[in-house]
């Protein structure tokens, strides 16, 4: 009888093991949590506003089209995604007080 042993590369598992432990450092903190809504929020109205999607005259109304359902998806996911990074940038830069080279690698883009 012989054995069969599966090798699973640790590359492919990488990227979302750290996906998956950075969102959890990050979203551990109530403050952390806070600034990603309200960044969620604000750009999720921004995007709809510049959309036509969301008005504000006279009352606030919320108008849909039936061509616009796939804009809206790509435009809600965006801001999620847009207050989650936004939102882990403080943490970044309060972690990596001192280290010059993460900071200096952090803000040339």
């Amino acid at each position: 009888m012989t054995r069969q042993i599966k090798i699973i590369s640790t590359m492919t598992f990488a990227p979302s093991q750290s996906i998956i432990l950075s969102t959890k450092l990050v979203f551990s903190k109530w403050p952390y949590i806070l600034l990603a809504g309200c960044v969620t929020t604000s750009f999720w109205i921004i995007f709809n506003v510049f959309d036509q999607l969301l008005f504000f005259s006279p009352v606030m109304i919320f108008y849909m089209p039936e061509d616009a359902a796939q804009r809206f998806i790509l435009l809600t996911i965006t801001a999620f995604l847009v207050g989650a990074v936004i939102s882990m940038n403080p943490y970044l830069i309060r972690q990596s007080k001192g280290l010059k080279t993460v900071m200096l690698s952090l803000f040339s883009g």
